[in-house]
């Protein structure tokens, strides 16, 4: 069955993509807006959800500053459509390790100093990872990083 295309000059916004970034997009629009979103496969085959569905504050961090609340609600959005059953979404720590020739860089030192201002994310050092994560990193080469538990 062919679905007609609405007519994009009858929106405000017309958002690409309907990954996790598109949609936050879109929904964050939507308070203000008419917002078309448009996606060209099915969203339950695109790399946002089978890949990279990766929902952090981590990520809303812009030259340190947190903008609290966005992957919260970009993360209740997918649970909603997860609840229709066309989708499935499963909230996972993020893991990200700093190796040890970056131990003692810039990024890492403002990466210890920015995750503090964070809830939820925390700075491990590799003991603590394999503590926590016991048997299921190769911490060989590392020496800690974040983890968003609320990923």
């Amino acid at each position: 069955m062919t679905q007609r295309m609405p007519q994009a000059n009858s929106y405000d916004v017309v958002v690409i993509g309907a990954g996790s970034i598109g949609c936050s997009t879109a929904d964050h629009l939507a308070d203000d807006y008419d917002v078309l979103v448009l996606e060209k496969g099915k969203l339950e085959e695109s790399a946002s959800a089978n890949a990279s569905a990766f929902i952090s504050d981590w990520w809303f961090f812009l030259e340190g500053e947190h903008i609290p609340g966005v992957a919260v609600k970009v993360r209740d959005y997918f649970e909603e459509l997860s609840a229709t059953g066309d989708f499935e979404f499963h909230a996972q720590p993020f893991i990200s390790l700093v190796d040890e020739d970056e131990a003692g860089s810039p990024e890492t030192r403002k990466m210890r100093k920015n995750v503090k201002k964070i809830p939820g994310i925390e700075y491990f050092d590799v003991d603590e990872f394999a503590e926590s994560y016991p048997d299921v990193l190769n911490l060989e080469g590392f020496v800690g990083g974040i983890v968003d538990t609320e990923a």
